[in-house]
């Protein structure tokens, strides 16, 4: 399946790289036509329509116009007369019909009459309010054959100043300009401004089209024209003899699968005499790792013991040092009769006693060795513990670890020591990760959280997060996350296995934003008694 694939892909990915470009190039060509007759039609349309507008304008200022519109349409001895004129007039100015709307919204020429349909239209009606207020007014129509016309409406001014008294109506007829467009190999459509087809010839638009618009403001109009994209498919001798290529290749590729896989079977056949020889020696190098594994355990242990320690040195050495100034301070004030203040400091003195007990307890706990037996653990008193020890080892930390203790006894199928070793570890590892430089005051928080059947304990820190290239082997051992560290990298691989054997499990949450969180999750236990 692998090889077809493959072959399917560089079959695939030839032929692109080499037709793409054609199929770019035979499309700017047909947008360079498309471009090229929507320039020539519109230009075309442009120049007629805006002949029309000036002949229009024209026959207003003519001698023949006055003569006709100063004719009262009512006269009909002068009728023949102002016919001849109009009709003059027309042959002139080469539009299809002319006519003269006075104010009085009547035609002044009876015989020659408009279509029927455009005086009542709502565009006749826009276009002679535009024209008698002084302004050219334009209209767009089609006859009763669905012939295109359109129709300038020119104000005619008196000798006087103010409105016009009667506009000049010119109809052209807009058919041998279809009948043109007839001739085109594209689809030619012109719209109004709203969308709506004016006029187009017969020709239907491809389905895959390309389309070129250029505006005609004379005639608040937008020229639309259609052609066929070029196909993608095309016939091509080169892409033949690609394709060609393309399918030698493939049938190079299946054999070199076919050879590939009948060297692999040789290999494996070869590999399987080895097999036994390699699982009797992986048996024999895992009860060797088994031991090593375990004085490793307590290498770790002891060094990690070494860290505390020194801290823990400094720790003792401030009580101590306070005990001494409060004794040689009682003896004096005994002296001078003094005994309240002598009673206070010897209830600080033994504070400071307490403190310095509690702290030699955590530290011979931590150092005990624990059978790796597990038994009901109520949860609440270790947390409790790890977080006391830890701050014990660095003091400052209380107003950055988040913690609450559970509001009712949690108990949980763990052994007390390992577990404590494991979340004094996890919270070691938080104190470093938050003190990196990454421009955030330091947060550790460690919560607890009861599920269905198990307990899920977390340690999130808000330091620089784990590297992914890592995050995937941070148990094994050996490895850290911290370059300048002087541990052995065996924190996690101890934590781990300590927490597999109380039948739980250990994990690192990689899609946590802002920091690591670690999960310890636990068999929960109804009672203490298992």
């Amino acid at each position: 399946m692998k090889w077809l694939v493959s072959s399917i892909t560089v079959l695939g990915l030839v032929w692109l790289l080499l037709t793409r470009p054609d199929h770019i190039a035979e499309e700017d060509k047909v947008r360079q036509q498309l471009a090229f007759e929507a320039d020539s039609l519109s230009q075309a349309l442009k120049l007629e329509m805006e002949k029309y507008r000036l002949a229009s304008v024209l026959l207003t200022q003519s001698s023949h116009f006055d003569a006709a519109l100063s004719d009262s349409a009512g006269r009909l001895e002068n009728s023949a007369q102002v016919l001849d004129r109009i009709g003059y007039l027309q042959a002139l100015s080469g539009v299809a019909s002319l006519a003269i709307l006075r104010r009085n919204d009547s035609l002044s020429i009876p015989a020659l009459t408009l279509p029927r349909k455009l005086p009542q239209s709502k565009q006749w009606r826009n276009a002679t309010q535009r024209a008698f207020n002084g302004s050219l007014g334009r209209a767009f129509f089609n006859d009763d054959d669905n012939r295109p016309h359109y129709v300038f409406f020119t104000p005619v001014f008196g000798d006087h100043a103010g409105a016009p008294p009667a506009i000049l109506i010119a109809l052209i007829d807009l058919g041998p300009v279809r009948d043109r467009w007839e001739s085109s190999a594209h689809r030619v459509e012109l719209r109004d401004n709203s969308g709506d087809v004016m006029f187009e010839n017969r020709l239907n638009a491809p389905a895959d089209a390309i389309s070129i618009t250029r505006e005609l403001r004379q005639l608040d109009a937008v020229l639309h024209v259609t052609g066929a994209a070029p196909p993608l498919l095309g016939p091509s001798l080169l892409r033949g003899v690609i394709a060609g290529l393309c399918l030698l290749l493939g049938v190079a590729l299946l054999l070199r699968q076919f050879e590939r896989r009948r060297l692999l079977t040789e290999l494996a056949e070869q590999k399987a005499g080895e097999a036994a020889r390699l699982e009797r020696e992986i048996t024999q190098r895992t009860q060797e790792l088994s031991i090593a594994q375990h004085q490793l355990v307590m290498t770790e242990k002891m060094a990690l013991l070494g860290q505390m320690s020194a801290s823990i040195s400094h720790e003792i050495n401030q009580p101590l040092a306070a005990i001494k100034n409060y004794a040689s301070s009682s003896l004096h004030l005994l002296a001078a009769g003094s005994t309240t203040v002598v009673k206070d400091n010897l209830v600080t003195v033994e504070a400071l006693t307490e403190r310095i007990s509690r702290i030699v307890v955590h530290l011979r706990s931590f150092a005990q060795q624990e059978p790796s037996t597990v038994t009901p653990v109520q949860l609440g008193p270790v947390s409790d513990k790890a977080v006391s020890e830890f701050l014990d080892r660095f003091p400052d930390e209380i107003k950055q670890i988040q913690y609450a203790a559970p509001p009712h006894p949690i108990w949980v199928q763990a052994g007390e020591i390992r577990l404590l070793q494991v979340l004094s570890n996890l919270l070691s590892n938080a104190h470093n990760a938050s003190h990196h430089e990454h421009g955030s005051a330091p947060e550790i928080t460690l919560s607890i959280d009861e599920e269905n059947d198990c307990v899920r304990v977390s340690v999130i820190d808000n330091g620089p997060g784990i590297d992914d290239a890592i995050a995937d082997t941070l148990f094994d051992a050996f490895v850290s996350n911290r370059a300048d560290s002087d541990g052995l990298g065996l924190g996690l691989t101890i934590s781990r296995s300590f927490v597999e054997s109380m039948g739980g499990t250990l994990s690192i949450d990689a899609t946590h934003k802002g920091g690591t969180r670690f999960d310890i999750v636990l068999k929960k236990l109804s009672s203490p008694t298992p």
